[in-house]
Formats: structure tokens, C-alpha cells, sequence
């Protein structure tokens, strides 16, 4: 696991070195932006409309849908009840003044010369200006092409200061006091 992990961190930072990363965003007003890695650290994420729509169909193992959210005053999508639960914890969180879903594409070439894109789950801006950025997935649906996209992602953050974090589940007795926490401030 050890060379797994730092062929994927050796990969990852390759990436960002080479300043081959751009992201790709829709604005507020559903205008397509896009940008170089330094140049979209200050935009605002958590204003715009998610990258991708969420589209349910038959057979799928996740459910889908929207939860009202009072820190942004409207509602932010997830494609998990794992995305609902942190979307759930962040608007509980005083200290989160905007949340997106899907905020951003980020893009890059692999060592192949193939192009590959991901779009992390989630997007909070804090009252400090500390930004984090969320992927959810359980341990067990983690492939090995999700890794580099995970890996690639974090070094992205580590860049531009923001935190990040790959998240598996919740602590159940942290879950259900979101759940009243947001009840209160709805």
C-alpha cells in the first residue's frame, strides 16, 4: 500500500508541476469560465451552479436529490445520502458562509498524454476565507483510476491553501447532531 501511495503522490504533484491543470466552472448566471490553476483560486464556487447535472436512473445505488440549505439560502444538490450527511455538516457549521456541489472540473494530461477530469463532490467557504473541498466515497467503491483523481485533487488544495478531504462515512452520533444542529438554524 506504502508504493501504491507514493506512486500516486509522485504522479499527482508531477501534474501540478507541470502547471497542466485548468478548471473549468459555471457561473452564477450558468456562463462557462475557465482558467488556469492559480488563476481560479479566487473564484467564487460557491456562488455558481454545479458542473454536471444529476441525472437518476433505473438501477443506480445511490440516491440523489437536494437539500434546502440555510447557509446559502437555496438548495444544494448530492448524488449520495454520504454527500447529504456532509453538505447536512456544513450548513450546521457557523463558520461556513457558502457551500456548492460539484463546484468545478479540473482538468489535466496524464503521463499517456490522456486527458482526464474530475469534479469533487463539494465546495465550502468559511467566514475566514478558508475554502475546503470535499470528495465523498466509501473505502470500497475507491478505484485505482479514483486515487490519482483524489490524489491530484489534494495536491491542487495543498497549492492553493485549501484543505481538502476524501471522506468515507460519518461517526453516527456526529451525523444525528447535525441533523438537530440544522433543524435550529432552519
Amino acid at each position: 500500500m506504502l508504493a501504491v501511495t507514493a506512486i500516486l503522490a509522485g504522479a499527482a504533484t508531477m501534474v501540478i508541476e507541470t502547471g497542466c491543470v485548468e478548471f473549468e466552472w459555471v457561473t452564477a448566471d450558468g456562463e462557462w469560465q475557465r482558467s488556469a490553476l492559480d488563476a481560479a483560486a479566487g473564484a467564487p464556487f460557491e456562488e455558481g451552479l454545479p458542473v454536471r447535472r444529476y441525472r437518476p436512473r433505473k438501477g443506480q445505488r445511490h440516491l440523489s436529490g437536494r437539500w434546502w440549505c440555510a447557509t446559502t439560502g437555496g438548495h444544494v444538490g448530492f448524488e449520495s445520502w454520504l454527500e447529504r450527511d456532509h453538505v447536512m455538516l456544513l450548513d450546521f457549521d457557523s463558520r461556513v458562509v457558502g457551500i456548492a456541489a460539484q463546484p468545478f472540473w479540473l482538468h489535466w494530461t496524464d503521463a499517456h498524454g490522456k486527458p482526464v477530469s474530475h469534479a469533487p463532490d463539494l465546495f465550502a467557504r468559511c467566514s475566514d476565507g478558508c475554502v475546503l473541498v470535499i470528495d465523498c466515497r466509501p473505502v470500497e467503491r475507491r478505484r485505482a483510476r479514483d486515487l490519482v483523481k483524489f490524489a491530484v485533487t489534494e495536491r491542487v488544495c495543498e497549492r492553493l491553501g485549501w484543505e481538502y478531504r476524501l471522506v468515507a462515512g460519518l461517526v453516527l452520533t456526529v451525523s444525528l447532531d447535525g441533523y438537530h444542529g440544522v433543524a435550529i438554524r432552519h
